[in-house]
């Protein structure tokens, strides 16, 4: 009896303590949580390279704020899945469409995001970027 209470006990410290966890992660100012990497088949972590090194660059606070506009633009852009659900049910065909939707648009809709924040920043920032993403590519060609 007692080892059975002790195994429930450990068990569910467990199953919450990732929940607890991922309340303390860091919130930014724009109100969002942001992840950089990303996980392919094989678990390797992958950065999103540009937004990864943006922070990098020293930017000003004027271009911080136009960024983080841009940012929210393209996301105030972006088809929501949860428009398929209501109250009472859910729109198997619209969640598909929507699906459907984010997936063809998202080449263009990231690169006319990258565009407008890349002209966000100066010549100098540009080429600190350009050396950068460079840099990460050499790395990962080291990689394989």
């Amino acid at each position: 009896m007692r080892k059975k209470l002790l195994m429930a006990i450990g068990l569910s410290v467990v199953l919450v303590a990732p929940m607890f966890a991922a309340d303390t992660q860091e919130v930014k100012p724009s109100g969002m949580m942001h992840h950089h990497c990303k996980m392919d088949k094989e678990n390797h972590m992958h950065r999103d390279g540009l937004l990864s090194d943006l922070k990098q660059l020293k930017l000003s606070d004027d271009q911080r704020k136009q960024v983080r506009l841009i940012m929210q633009e393209h996301m105030k852009n972006m088809p929501r899945t949860s428009d398929a659900f209501t109250d009472n049910s859910f729109d198997k065909a619209m969640y598909i469409k929507l699906e459907q939707q984010k997936r063809d648009n998202m080449i263009e809709n990231r690169a006319d995001m990258i565009e407008k924040v890349y002209n966000v920043l100066n010549d100098t920032q540009k080429k600190e970027l350009k050396v950068m993403l460079d840099k990460h590519k050499n790395h990962l060609m080291e990689q394989k």
